[in-house]
Formats: structure tokens, C-alpha cells, sequence
């Protein structure tokens, strides 16, 4: 499969919560994985989302390369968690996905 980007949310029952910044690995086997490059093709590429004003709406994030890959792994590196006073719990990194992408011919993910 040819993966082109993803897409994502936050918690779908409270608000509060989603992956603010990530980065992407992928690969045609578990190891190694291979970050997904920026578009100078030197570095990774780190996926920024909104989450505090719609946390719950889906946010796709288009890749600058266009990686053939059978794994994808979603590495959060910063969180969002409401800032509401009464709400002392801890930050919870919660995110849901989908992985967009074409097939390429021969098989892969499906």
C-alpha cells in the first residue's frame, strides 16, 4: 500500500482530550521503520493538530513523501488537555486514526 497521510481525532466521549503533535514510521516490515520525511527530504516530519477548539472533529495530515509501507506507527509527542479549572486529572494522550493510502498492485494492506 502506498500511504499518502492520516487522518485523525480526539476522544470521541470528552472533548478534553487528543494528540496534539505527531510523527509517523512506517515500513514493509516491523523493523525498521523509516520516519515519514519532511519536504526537504531531510528530516522528519512532525504533524501538528488544532485540538482546542474541535478536538472531536477529524484532521487529515497529508505526507510530503508517499512511502510504500505494510506497518504505520503513531508516535505522539505532545498532548492536549483542556484547561478547565476544576478538572485536576491527569493528560491523557487519546487518539483515533485512519491510515490513507492507495494499493499498489501487489497486495499489501488492505
Amino acid at each position: 500500500m502506498t500511504v499518502t497521510g492520516i487522518l485523525t481525532q480526539g476522544l470521541q466521549t470528552a472533548n478534553e482530550y487528543c494528540v496534539e503533535e505527531f510523527r509517523v514510521k512506517t515500513g514493509l516490515s516491523e523493523t525498521p521503520l523509516s520516519y515519514i520525511q519532511d519536504n526537504n527530504g531531510i528530516g522528519e516530519q512532525t504533524f501538528t493538530v488544532q485540538c482546542a477548539d474541535t478536538p472531536n472533529v477529524p484532521v487529515m495530515s497529508q505526507f510530503h513523501s508517499r512511502p510504500r509501507a505494510q506497518f504505520v506507527r503513531i508516535e505522539p509527542t505532545k498532548c492536549y488537555k483542556s484547561s478547565k479549572p476544576d478538572d485536576d486529572t491527569k493528560t491523557l494522550c487519546v487518539l483515533r486514526f485512519e491510515v490513507l493510502g492507495c494499493s499498489g498492485g501487489g497486495g499489501g494492506v488492505g
